[in-house]
């Protein structure tokens, strides 16, 4: 109940703002690619994106230091799973507030996945900020995580302990090994970037950074490539700073531009 009262006076303040200075809210938008309302369908796609890189693969998923190539919704129908999110967020939500009133492992389900949600409510809603980024998942990873330590004390009391133990060896061995091929590929700037390149060819910012260790390496005609795939990306906007680069690159060796 406090929590709901914290954010519900949270949003009447920001709804009065917005109303008394809608500039305020909407100014931000002016240098992005997408509308408020484009920001705000594409969050529920992009909350089910997160979940399901934290609780299904996430050694081995798409997330990582770039995801500027994440395309906005543009209707609730362009892309179909904008739409099916949506419906599929209203379920879990209704069915969020419908556990409190039932056992201790459902209260602990919709805790978790209320806190997650919440968690988001800044920099999933309206603010004008960049569409997806991994790293807001810290705070609301506590939730997902609550939520899935509650079912598995429910186990431990209800199955058998032979199963238990065998998914708690099966679960550590592949946290282990997702981390072990994350740190290897994240070892290094060169792999870092080489990799986000790859996971995410539309990614301007993965391919500048690619280029910038290639400069540092001294493959030059590797970073041309790498920022060739950076302008044909960011396109005129940016053209001149990536041509400023080219040609810095051309100086540092000692090559004619």
């Amino acid at each position: 109940i406090v929590l709901v009262v914290i954010i519900s006076l949270a949003a009447f303040a920001l709804s009065a703002k917005v109303i008394v200075d809608p500039q305020w809210l909407l100014a931000g938008y002016q240098g992005r690619d997408f509308t408020i309302g484009q920001r705000i369908m594409s969050q529920g796609s992009i909350l089910i994106d997160y979940l399901g890189n934290l609780l299904l693969v996430p050694g081995s998923s798409p997330m990582g230091l770039f995801r500027d190539d994440y395309v906005a919704s543009k209707t609730l129908w362009e892309p179909k799973h904008t739409a099916i999110s949506a419906l599929l967020w209203l379920c879990i939500l209704s069915a969020s507030v419908h556990f409190r009133t039932r056992n201790s492992v459902l209260r602990a389900l919709g805790f978790g996945v209320m806190f997650f949600v919440c968690a988001h409510l800044v920099e999933s809603s309206v603010f004008a900020l960049e569409l997806y980024f991994e790293h807001r998942n810290y705070l609301p990873a506590f939730g997902v995580f609550f939520a899935l330590t509650s079912v598995g004390l429910w186990m431990r009391n209800h199955v058998h302990p032979h199963i238990v133990a065998t998914l708690a060896v099966v679960l550590v061995l592949g946290c282990a090994l997702f981390t072990a091929q994350r740190t290897l590929v994240w070892g290094n700037e060169a792999s870092l970037y080489a990799h986000a390149a790859r996971a995410h060819p539309n990614s301007a910012r993965a391919w500048l950074g690619l280029a910038s260790v290639q400069f540092a390496k001294e493959q030059f005609d590797a970073a041309r490539i790498s920022l060739t795939h950076a302008a044909r990306i960011i396109g005129p906007k940016s053209f001149a700073a990536i041509a400023l680069q080219e040609v810095a690159a051309h100086c540092v060796a000692n090559r004619q531009v």
